[in-house]
Parts: C-alpha cells; sequence; structure tokens
C-alpha cells in the first residue's frame, strides 16, 4: 500500500526521449519512451490511459 502522493510521483517517471542517431539529421529523429514498471502499467490501465498517450 501507499499514499496517493506516492503513487502521482511514481506515475510522473516515464520519459520520452528525442533520440537523434549519430550522424543523422532532423529527419532520423526518433522518440524513445521508457517503459513503465506493473505498478504504472496497472494505474494507467485502471485509468483508462496508454502511457504512450501521455
Amino acid at each position: 500500500m501507499q499514499s496517493f502522493r506516492t503513487l502521482l510521483a511514481n506515475l510522473a517517471t516515464p520519459v520520452k526521449n528525442r533520440v537523434i542517431p549519430r550522424g543523422g539529421n532532423a529527419k532520423s529523429a526518433f522518440d524513445m519512451i521508457t517503459h513503465p514498471t506493473p505498478l504504472q502499467e496497472r494505474a494507467f490501465a485502471l485509468l483508462g490511459l496508454s502511457p504512450g498517450s501521455m
């Protein structure tokens, strides 16, 4: 069991990184989203959200 504040802090940890391959340009860039933890997956599912849609 955890507090609501702790849960919110945990849900705030996914990150979307913009990756530009070495020697590439803006057209070769892509976004990479960190993988959610099982707790994050469950919380997002209960909220009807996808971590990638954030």
